[in-house]
């Protein structure tokens, strides 16, 4: 083993086994030929040994990170490994769990992959016979962590009760529906958060360790992504215990998603507070036929508007009608 020499870029080679991680710090002298200037290796605990073979890689390039610091950290540091671990590491958007710690701690190095199947050199060679990796399918790659479940939490709060809806979707495609009425009164963001709390619960009741989140509570959403500061003493607490169970995971994406597209659980939420239109908010909705009218989303209306002048529907006798159609159109295209 040598010294290194100063100016010129690192190479750090990280390899996996289901009972080791190892790395391995190279340069290239004036010659051109790679020399070792240092060895390192771990033999895995019980809980590192349950790792995917991809984890347990990323895990020997942070282990590595952080024994060889002072190498590294002045220095253009070129990963050598059988399988790209900095892109893997960089494809959660926001970062939670042991995963999202490590990248972190990994920020303050200058580090470049290079694919191992790209470097001959004798020095690889001999770090691949005493650390031999563990067999990975490529084509699963796409897969592993990138492929989570998805919950969609909503909430529903009026005079009559407060309830939450759950909508958790597994890898697969497999839904399920939970909803919950809770006891006791609290605000629209209260309740927007024991939805979410509620929700990641039941993931971690099932062993999920990568999800994606849908909500379209814009504060608790932001909040939760630290995005926005949680300065509410009423809320402190529910973001407490959100951001404590979100670092449960070891993947998270947190997206807030406008009304419409969070449908399923927003039903179930009023379901669970027991939502009930009244019947003075039915007499509104009804047309001057006595028939309940349709809300139309905009560009719906302008297409029922288009066939009113067009008189696909037959000759409007009566101008009143009308009247109360196209006001009730252009009330909805204001809402």
């Amino acid at each position: 083993m040598t010294p290194p020499r100063h100016g010129a870029p690192l190479k750090l080679y990280v390899s996996a086994s289901e009972v080791t991680i190892g790395g391995m710090l190279a340069q290239e002298d004036e010659n051109g030929n790679e020399r070792v200037i240092y060895y390192l290796s771990h033999v895995i605990n019980d809980v590192e040994s349950r790792y995917s073979p991809i984890e347990k890689l990323c895990l020997a390039l942070y282990f590595s990170c952080l024994k060889l610091k002072y190498y590294l950290i002045p220095r253009n540091v070129y990963v050598i490994s059988k399988f790209d671990v900095l892109k893997y590491m960089l494809s959660s958007s926001i970062l939670h769990g042991r995963l999202g710690k490590r990248m972190l701690a990994l920020t303050e190095f200058s580090l470049h992959f290079v694919p191992a199947r790209a470097v001959k050199s004798q020095v690889l060679a001999d770090f691949l016979v005493d650390h031999p990796c563990i067999d990975i399918d490529e084509s699963l790659l796409g897969f592993v962590g990138l492929v989570p479940w998805k919950l969609y939490f909503d909430s529903s709060c009026h005079k009559g009760g407060v309830g939450i809806g759950i909508l958790i979707i597994s890898p697969s495609g497999k839904p399920s529906k939970f909803l919950f009425e809770l006891n006791y009164s609290c605000s629209n963001n209260e309740a927007e958060y024991e939805a979410l709390i509620m929700g990641l619960e039941l993931l971690l009741e099932r062993g999920v360790k990568n999800v994606e989140i849908f909500g379209d509570s814009q504060l608790v959403v932001r909040q939760v992504s630290l995005e926005y500061r949680c300065v509410s003493e009423k809320l402190r607490n529910y973001f407490d215990v959100a951001i404590k169970l979100l670092s449960e995971f070891d993947n998270v994406i947190v997206r807030h998603v406008p009304r419409e597209l969070n449908q399923e659980a927003n039903k179930l939420a009023q379901i669970a507070s027991r939502y009930k239109i009244k019947p003075s908010t039915l007499e509104k909705l009804k047309s001057v036929d006595g028939n309940l009218l349709t809300c139309l989303e905009e560009k719906e209306a302008y297409l029922a508007l288009a066939e009113v002048h067009e008189g696909i529907c037959g000759p409007v006798k009566n101008a009143k009608n009308m009247e109360a159609f196209n006001i009730f159109q252009c009330q909805n295209c204001m809402l």
